[in-house]
Parts: C-alpha cells; structure tokens; sequence
C-alpha cells in the first residue's frame, strides 16, 4: 500500500545562536524579534525581523527566522524568498537548507526538496528528522512516475480481484452504450445509481447487464456517489461519469494497474475535449480498492482524494485515459456552470459553509466563467489563505487569479500575483503557461516569451492533482511563436510556428502565422508548402488564400498570385485589402488595366484605404496619366499622416 505522510517540522525561530551581525541597529532589531516570538507575537516579531535585514541586508539570521515566522502565517512566497536570501549569503547554512527543503516538499517541487535535504543530509548525516524528510521527498518524486502497462488482455487468474463500474446518471441515454462499450474489458459488474431519468437511462443500462438502485436527488453529487458505493460488494471500484468512457485498449490497462498490487488506488486522466480547441484534463483518483474509507466529499466537484489519504492511501498515478463528453459545446458548459452556481450558492449561504472550503474555489471558477470577476477574485482569495491546501490547487487558485484580476481591469495586482506563483511553482508546466497567457494579453511579448520557453522546457502536468488545462506542445510553440511575432522577430517565429505545424496543429491561424513570419522574414518561398497545404484542409478560408497571393507576390510570382487572390475576392468580396492586393498581384504582372479596376474597387468600398490610394496613383503615374495620379498620390499622404498623428 503507498502510503502519504507529511514532512516533519523544520527547525523554528528563534534559533539560540549569536545574531552574526556587525550592524548594532540590525542585531536590536533581531532582539526585538525574538522577544516578541516568545509572547507569541507573531506580526511583531516579523516586523522586527524585516527590520533586521532591512538594516543589515546580509544578516544571515535573521532571514531565516523571517523565513520561519513567513511559514507560520502561511506566507510560502515570502518564506521562500527569506531562506533563499539566506541561502545566498551561507550556501551550506543548514537551517535555511532544512527549511527551504520542507517548503519545496509543501509546494510539490520535490526535485528541488530532494536535492536541498540531500545537502543537509551529507552535512548532518546522524539527524532522523532529516532523513525522515528527504526519504519523503524521494517518494513524493518517484511518486510523479507516471505507471503505464500494456493495453493487452491479462490472462485470466484464479482469485483476481473484481471490479465494479459505479455510477449516477439521469437521462444520459446518448451516451451509455458507448461508455458500456469502453468497459466491456475492464470491469465485472455495472452498477448504475438512477437519480431520477425520465429517458431510456435505466432500459439501457438493465439491456447491458447493469444492476440498478435508485437515489432521490438532493443537490448533492457526494451522497449519490456514495450510495452507489455503499451497494457494491466488489474488491475495487472504477468510478467514471455517465458521459464519459474509456479509451480504446485502456480497460486492459486498468486490469492490469489492479493487478499489479503496487497501490490501493490509482488516478485516471480524464480529459475533457471543448468545441473552442481546449483540452481539460484532471487526474481523478477513480480507481480504488473498495472500503468505508473511500467515500466522496462534496456536493459539488465532488473528490476522494483527501479521504483516501486520510486513510493512509497515496493513489499512483497513471496513464488510463477516459474520455469526457460533458463540456464538449457552450452550451454544455454554460448548463454546467449555471448548475454549479446554483449548488455551490446553497452551501455558501447555509450552516456548513465553513465546513466546504473548497467550495470557495469553485465558486471563484464558476464566478470567471460568468465574467463576474470581482466576486471570483473575492472567493479565491479566500481559498487561498487556507493553510493546507496541496500545492497543485494553491497554484490553480493563484493562476485563476491573477486571470480574474486581469479581466476586472487589476493588471497590476494581476501581474503581482503571478510573479508570486512563478516563483513558488517554477517547477510547474502550467504556472508559466498561465504567465505567458497574462503576458500576451498585456502586449508583455518579452515576458511571454521568456514563459513559454520555460513552459515547454518543464515536464508535463498531465497525472497532477486537480483541474488543469494544459496546452499541448503544439498549442505552446503556437504561443511562443506569436509572442515572437508582437516582438517583430519574424525568422524566430518562424521556427516556432513551423514546429507546432510539425508537431500537429493543422488549423488555419496558425498555418497564416506561419506564412506571415516567413514572408516578412524574407522567406516568402517557404511560405508556399505550408499554405497551400493549409489551402487543401481549409478551402474557403478567404486570409489563407490571400497570405498565399502575397507570398507569391514577394516570391516574384505575380502570374501565380492573381488566380490566388481572385479566389480570395470570391471568399471575401467586401475586403478592400484583398481587392488592393489583386491590383498590386495585376500590376507586377503587367495586365494594368484590371489593375486599376481592382483598385478602383478596394476604394469604392474604403475610401481612405492609403495603400490603394498609392498603388493606384503609382500605376497611373507609371501610365503617364500624373495629374490624375498627383489626386491620389496626395490623398494617400494625408491618409498616412492622419495616421501619424
């Protein structure tokens, strides 16, 4: 069975040792701090230790015990901060070592935990408390392992243990044969909770060979979950929603997770695909060796983790996938969230409020998803200052927000916060993809880059407790190539766009990205292959067609360009950039007369369009017509100045 434990305590202020301060003022103020410690003073003696290395900046000490007393009222940015200040003064100082190392253990960055109590350790190799500490550490590690088994049938062994499927549903009649289907390898009995359908849910699910109970709804997801389990007699339980099911070949991986006896519970990947391109993907610990200890909590994103782990169990994770069909349109997800709200602003206005903190995050999401971002802001800053919560749901809470402060018109306050979990979670794939979001939306192309490059070097989030939306390789090197773009590094760009096409993505705005860097970068030959490729997926995409006329143009292939860009004024006929585009397309390709029509065109629909102006007055310049062309020479000047100014 893993086993969750929890790091001991590192050592806590104020250490009994000489102050190692020539500044008098500093060590007073230390002093000071330490007396206020002893009446339990804790704002007091924070005061006076920020006195201290204010006065005396390389006051060893002091910064630790600032560390120490920071970690006391749940300031882990602040904590953090204060011992690697110490650190950098005393490398080897095996306090702010200790310390640090239980804090990154806190914050789930067990590489560095390991590799700061490794050090303490080789200093002080005869300290339990030490080794107790790292030995956790090395398993919180070893524990972000990712198990996977082949998707092959396991033969079957006298004695294997049962599995049963437990779910709820009501009127999920579309979506049960193909999840029955996914099972069909995986389980040896379906019990289905009924919580009051009133379409083919039950006729199915007793066609399939399910048993049925019924649950009079209560607004409550918890307590259904939990009758269910209260009617199963099977060794384990696989848990899934009615709208789900597993991929293909995985109920043999579940099979063999089970049998390989390394845990009592195993997460699944559970990823919810959305019409906007999104991916939700959360890890749910819905495999687990059946008992009272395993039971729901919640009446809303209902979860069992805190349970199990109550009860001893460190679910592994693995690589099962299941997939979610529940968020897949806006409308899906609008129902959800008004469902949501509903149940979550029953509980906050009633008796048990305090007793649900999590419900404070999730009203915070529901809240953003309505655009209502004062009202989020103020729920997950509440969450927040709850003192144990696991580092994954502290870094989602801090990334939604620093986004909600952003949308309320905070930047400030937004781009504090984030720079708060970028250093608390510089280990975490999703914290610097959140950053590099905020940066872009903020025209911060420097910052954004410099996130995305740390976004795609950090390992992947996939298997992490608790919702996360991770962008795919792809999606990422899209971002970073745009965050490029804002910086006119076109060639760069490039590469990085060129990459997420290798990589897979196949849409249209990145394709015209694509061939807009290679373009500007003076590489409009490479253009051509990947527009065109795009062309084939994307034949009515009127911007595609038009990026591929103007890499023609500057490809010194205006024959070429002009049947292009005719399409692209059949696509979009109200475009007077395409329309211009077409008369420069005709003009380099000496047919001057439909030069000047299409020109005339693009004017007749804008115009003050400068461009047109110009190429229309160079053409007739070039034709000898100069008064005519002087007129829209002229025009063209005071369009470009008005814009100037």
């Amino acid at each position: 069975m893993a086993k969750r434990h929890r790091p001991l305590p590192a050592p806590r202020p104020p250490a009994v040792r000489a102050t190692a301060t020539t500044v008098p003022a500093a060590a007073q103020a230390w002093q000071r701090g330490t007396r206020h410690f002893k009446h339990s003073d804790l704002p007091a003696t924070i005061a006076a230790f920020r006195e201290a290395v204010r006065l005396d900046p390389r006051f060893v000490a002091a910064f630790i015990d600032l560390g120490a007393c920071l970690l006391e009222t749940h300031d882990l940015a602040g904590a953090q901060a204060a011992f690697a200040s110490a650190l950098a003064l005393a490398p080897d100082n095996l306090l702010a070592l200790e310390n640090l190392g239980t804090l990154w253990v806190q914050l789930g960055n067990f590489g560095e935990a390991v590799a700061c109590l490794e050090r303490v350790h080789k200093l002080k190799p005869a300290d339990s408390t030490t080794l107790a500490n790292l030995e956790i550490a090395r398993a919180q590690l070893q524990a972000t392992a990712v198990l996977s088994f082949p998707p092959a049938a396991l033969p079957a062994l006298p004695g294997a243990a049962r599995i049963a499927l437990c779910l709820i549903a009501r009127n999920a009649a579309q979506h049960l044969p193909a999840l029955f289907e996914s099972v069909r390898t995986a389980v040896d009995e379906i019990l289905l909770v009924d919580t009051g359908s009133t379409d083919a849910t039950v006729q199915l699910a007793l066609q399939a060979g399910a048993r049925v109970e019924h649950f009079a709804w209560i607004d409550d997801f918890a307590a259904a979950k939990n009758f269910a389990l209260q009617h199963t007699t099977a060794d384990w339980v696989l848990h899934l929603d009615a709208d789900m099911a597993l991929a293909p070949g995985h109920g043999y991986k579940l099979r063999r997770t089970v049998a390989s006896g390394l845990a009592d519970a195993y997460t699944l990947l559970v990823q919810s695909p959305h019409d906007n391109g999104n991916i939700e993907t959360v890890a749910h610990a819905w495999l687990f060796k059946n008992g009272p200890h395993a039971r729901f909590s919640g009446a809303v994103h209902e979860q069992i983790y805190s349970q199990l782990r109550a009860a001893g169990v460190e679910p592994l994770r693995t690589d099962i996938l299941a997939h979610h069909f529940g968020y897949l349109t806006a409308a899906d997800r609008q129902q959800r969230k008004d469902r949501d709200l509903h149940i979550l602003e029953q509980i906050s206005a009633g008796s048990a409020a305090a007793d649900n903190p999590l419900n404070h995050f999730y009203l915070g999401r529901v809240y953003f998803g309505l655009g209502r971002h004062i009202e989020a802001t103020s729920e997950l800053r509440q969450y927040l200052e709850i003192a144990n919560l696991s580092w994954r749901m502290r870094a989602n809470a801090s990334h939604l927000l620093a986004e909600s402060l952003n949308a309320a018109g905070q930047a400030e306050a937004a781009l504090a916060v984030c720079a708060e979990y970028t250093r608390l979670f510089a280990h975490d794939r999703i914290s610097w993809t959140a950053a590099g979001q905020l940066y872009l939306s903020l025209a911060m192309h420097t910052d954004a880059v410099a996130a995305y490059e740390r976004a795609l070097a950090a390992a992947p989030a996939a298997g992490a407790e608790g919702i996360v939306v991770e962008l795919s390789p792809a999606t990422l090197l899209v971002q970073l190539g745009r965050a490029l773009c804002g910086l006119q590094r076109w060639a760069a760009a490039a590469v990085q766009l060129g990459a997420a096409v290798a990589a897979g993505d196949a849409s249209a705005a990145t394709a015209l990205a694509l061939g807009h860097a290679l373009r500007v970068s003076d590489a409009a030959s490479a253009a051509l292959g990947p527009l065109q490729t795009a062309i084939a997926a994307h034949p009515a995409d009127a911007r595609l067609q038009r990026e591929l006329g103007l890499a023609l143009l500057a490809a010194q292939q205006p024959g070429a360009a002009v049947p292009v860009l005719e399409r692209a004024r059949e696509l979009a006929p109200l475009d007077a950039d395409v329309l211009n585009d077409l008369g420069a397309a005709y003009a380099n390709a000496n047919q001057l007369l439909p030069a000047v029509r299409a020109f005339g065109a693009a004017l007749k629909l804008a115009p003050h369009n400068s461009q047109a102006l110009h190429n229309l007055g160079a053409l007739l310049m070039q034709s000898g017509e100069e008064a005519k062309a002087e007129v829209f020479l002229r025009q063209a000047r005071q369009m470009e100045a008005r814009v100037r100014t």
